[in-house]
């Protein structure tokens, strides 16, 4: 008997069973299954030991969602309800915090304001709203029965609930704006920084005409910069994962089986005499149009209905994922003609326009000794939309192009090249095709291309589960190697759902945030495939190590050694200067002008972004060289021959108030952002939601 057996023989029942729950203590207590459920049973998580209630996320989801298929008459896909978790999961968490604060700074809605709100001269719109008669006044007769309804007390508690909830965000936005109030001088301030202008002339340094290999940097520079900078290397929590994927999408059956679909319905479609109902009855995602079109109105793709006869049905065909039944109604004859047509345009330039038209006339030789004109189109055509389908435009009327370029057009022949025709800044060469002047009515029964779910999407997610359970036995690498997987890797940061591979995929990042490294996921569905995935590295939040940025350092102090060097060479080249102009014919610099710049500019004429140069104009003296300033992307020296700065008497009342609500909005938004981040950041919020899907 083994040592085991003679435990199991010896210890009683009852030691046995505290034994087996110590084990289960300690297991629960090291993945945090205590803390999750502190929270309470309907607790999803927690914001300073609030719950987030699940019923009311749920609710919350339900409507959005249920929003999203009225609007769009489908279900939100995958990825759209990731999407919808993190928006209803965010919004819930700001509430708390934000209704946290409120009760902090005492911010209550009493019963009196309460019932202003409801029964007061201008009651609250959502009240309003409900009481509203045609002529747009409020019912009062009727409101005051409903107040003393004691059938409406549900709506009336829920009603309520809402009605203090907008007071107290209204009483809060308030207390925002009071901590906000612009002053006169700030108001004036900006005044003179809008109308104040200078015009000025300069000579211009780029750091980059220093190369950067000569500069060197110490060991010892890195390290006293990466001390004095930790909140510039702080870094996000990031996995770094290979992954298996097993394709969901549409094969080559699943578009034969939905042609195969519609091309049962071929008789039944030519046959019917309600083409709408018919339409609607089988599903058809095109609705019934009716009207008659010309042949300009009429969709490329829908050309075959030429080659059918009134009330046939053609051949089923497939375009951008969509199966397609056409079915000619009728036609009637147009009022003008039209031909079809192929293009190839060339753009040209004051500089090479008889380069381009020389070209055009090669093409045009090309063309008429019998190379395919698709084919050239799709080599030099400037309008690459044509360009694709061979240069195909439809048809055309007369009227559809200027006069210039459809007089020869359909004074040619059917197969005639036409060109090279000047309009505008291109030359134009045509292929002209059949004419035509019928007008069809015609009805189309279309269906997407859709993964069968059995056969498809059914089949893969079966290979992925065998994938995912083997390499928890046999090992990932092993089991994708013995089935010639393709393993590819993949790298997401924490609330960042843009991930390199897959596009934004809110719902990826959500299955992976809480894995360790090693695990291997269970299949994961994303909207296009399944994926079984294994972590190979998590790193946690936090400042990265300097090994880590030590080439990202190197590289900032180079650049700015550099701007150092190049500043310093300019001090010396201008030292004893007595003008900008003697200094730029010494040194055969060239100078530039800058003409009216507001003070409140950020960027110079011809220099782009700098916002030390134009606040350095606005100090300068006159007509006197002034610098070096150390811009964004160069060292300048400036000249200032005029300034005309705006004072404070000039504002009117008008201008004030314009600028004040600006400057409020602007401060409010900014200030508001920054205030609810904060608050944001310093709740302790606890997210339990990776710990309650099943795994």
């Amino acid at each position: 008997m083994g040592f085991m057996d003679k435990m199991r023989s010896s210890t009683p029942v009852v030691l046995w069973v505290l034994i087996f729950s110590f084990g289960i203590l300690f297991m629960l207590q090291d993945t945090d299954f205590f803390s999750a459920i502190m929270v309470g049973p309907t607790g999803m998580g927690s914001v300073n030991g609030v719950a987030i209630d699940q019923n009311e996320y749920n609710q919350r989801l339900s409507y959005l969602t249920e929003q999203h298929r009225s609007q769009t008459g489908e279900a939100p896909s995958m990825e759209q309800r990731a999407q919808y978790e993190k928006l209803v999961w965010d919004q819930m968490v700001l509430d708390i915090v934000l209704e946290q604060k409120m009760d902090e700074l005492g911010i209550i809605v009493t019963d009196s304001e309460l019932r202003e709100m409801v029964l007061g001269p201008q009651p609250d719109p959502m009240v309003a709203q409900l009481f509203m008669r045609e002529d747009g006044t409020i019912d009062r007769a009727a409101l005051n029965a409903a107040v003393q309804a004691t059938e409406a007390t549900n709506e009336w508690i829920y009603l309520e609930g809402q009605l203090r909830e907008r007071r107290s965000r209204e009483k809060l936005n308030a207390y925002l704006q009071s901590s906000m109030v612009v002053s006169t001088a700030e108001v004036e301030q900006e005044f003179i920084r809008e109308n104040s202008t200078a015009t000025f002339r300069y000579v211009r340094f780029p750091y980059s005409d220093m190369s950067l290999d000569d500069i060197e940097v110490s060991s010892s520079e890195i390290r006293n910069f990466y001390r004095d900078n930790q909140k510039r290397f702080e870094r996000k929590k990031s996995i770094r994962f290979r992954y298996v994927s097993f394709d969901k999408t549409p094969t080559g059956e699943d578009t034969v089986r939905v042609q195969q679909e519609l091309a049962a319905l071929r008789t039944e479609f030519a046959e019917a005499d309600n083409d709408s109902l018919f339409l609607l009855y089988n599903n058809s995602e095109s609705t019934f149009f009716g009207d008659y079109l010309s042949p300009s109105e009429l969709r490329r793709e829908f050309s075959s209905l030429y080659d059918l006869e009134d009330g046939e049905v053609g051949e089923v065909f497939t375009q951008e994922g969509r199966a397609t039944l056409l079915k000619r109604i009728e036609s009637r004859r147009a009022p003008e003609p039209y031909v079809r047509v192929s293009q190839i345009q060339l753009r040209f330039t004051a500089d090479n326009k008889d380069d381009v038209r020389r070209r055009a006339g090669e093409i045009v030789e090309q063309a008429r000794g019998g190379e395919d004109f698709a084919g050239l189109a799709r080599l030099h055509s400037a309008d690459t939309r044509s360009a694709q389908r061979g240069g195909d435009l439809g048809y055309l009327a007369r009227g559809d192009r200027p006069a210039a370029i459809t007089t020869p057009i359909f004074n040619a022949s059917s197969g005639a090249v036409v060109g090279p025709v000047e309009e505008g800044n291109s030359f134009y060469i045509f292929r002209t095709g059949d004419r035509n002047n019928t007008e069809i009515r015609y009805a189309a029964l279309t269906r997407s291309v859709y993964a069968d779910p059995t056969m498809t999407v059914g089949a893969q997610e079966r290979l992925a589960d065998d994938f995912a359970a083997y390499s928890n036995l046999d090992g990932f690498e092993d089991e994708a190697e013995r089935n010639n997987y393709i393993v590819q890797e993949a790298f997401a940061t924490e609330d960042n759902p843009v991930i390199p591979g897959f596009g934004q995929s809110q719902n990826l990042l959500n299955e992976i945030r809480h894995m360790r490294t090693e695990q291997i996921s269970d299949v994961i569905e994303l909207d296009d495939r399944f994926i079984v995935l294994k972590v190979d590295e998590v790193t946690e939040a936090g400042v990265a190590p300097l090994d880590e940025v030590s080439d990202q350092i190197t590289s900032i102090l180079r650049n700015e050694k550099r701007k150092t060097a190049v500043l310093n060479q300019v001090k010396d080249l201008v030292s004893g200067a007595a003008s900008l102009d003697a200094f730029a014919e010494a040194g055969e610099h060239q100078i530039r002008d800058a003409n009216n710049v507001r003070m409140s500019s950020a960027t110079v004429p011809g220099a782009g972004r700098e916002p030390q140069v134009v606040g350095a104009v606005f100090g300068a003296p006159l007509q006197t060289l002034a610098g070096p300033v150390a811009g964004e992307t160069a060292v300048y020296l400036i000249e200032v021959t005029s300034r005309t700065m705006a004072t404070a008497e000039q504002i009117t009342p008008a201008d004030r108030a314009s600028i004040r609500s600006r400057l409020e909005q602007e401060k409010g938004s900014v200030f508001g952002e920054v205030w609810v981040q904060q608050l944001r950041d310093r709740a302790n919020v606890k997210d339990y939601r990776g710990r309650m899907v099943a795994r």
